[in-house]
């Protein structure tokens, strides 16, 4: 099994989190899981191919619908080439949809990140901490030190860059 489908297999344990509007959540365990298989699928020559041509509901859709779509996909799909195809499909488009709604200063609890700080880069983890929801993020690096900066200095902040 692929590092790919692990991850799938991971993903497919959360449940969806019901609002109180009768909606569904993914969550932030979900999203950092999402984030992490999208980054793997957006370089397979499959996921490009299809992902040109997006239908237009797809482009309308939420992400938690497209989720739900991706899970009536898999469990009708008609053979296992095809069940394993659809999240390298779908992973990808919720994930941007995801990311769009962060829209400026994008934060997800467990993502890799850094912030730049007394002259260099500090990579860390993002952990929840002083006013989260309002756009401070707090990463915690490795040796346990925490790190915040907000909104109005967000260029001092990043994703964490992938490590080859």
């Amino acid at each position: 099994m692929s590092n790919i489908d692990e991850k799938v297999k991971k993903l497919l344990e959360y449940d969806l989190q019901p609002t109180l509007r009768g909606g569904w959540k993914i969550t932030e365990e979900m999203r950092v899981l999402i984030h992490e298989i999208a980054e793997e699928c957006n370089s397979l020559e499959v996921t490009q191919k299809i992902n040109t041509e997006i239908p237009e509901w797809l482009e309308e859709a939420a992400p938690e619908e497209i989720y739900i779509h991706m899970l009536k996909k898999i469990v009708s799909a008609p053979t296992r080439m095809h069940m394993i195809c659809v999240p390298r499909v779908l992973i990808p488009i919720i994930d941007q949809k995801l990311c769009k709604n962060e829209e400026i200063f994008p934060h997800v609890v467990g993502q890799e990140a850094e912030m730049f700080v007394n002259g260099e880069w500090k990579r860390g983890r993002v952990v929840e901490g002083y006013r989260f929801k309002d756009g401070i993020v707090t990463i915690e690096t490795p040796e346990g030190e925490r790190i915040w900066c907000g909104e109005d200095r967000k260029d001092l902040y990043r994703l964490a860059k992938v490590e080859d």
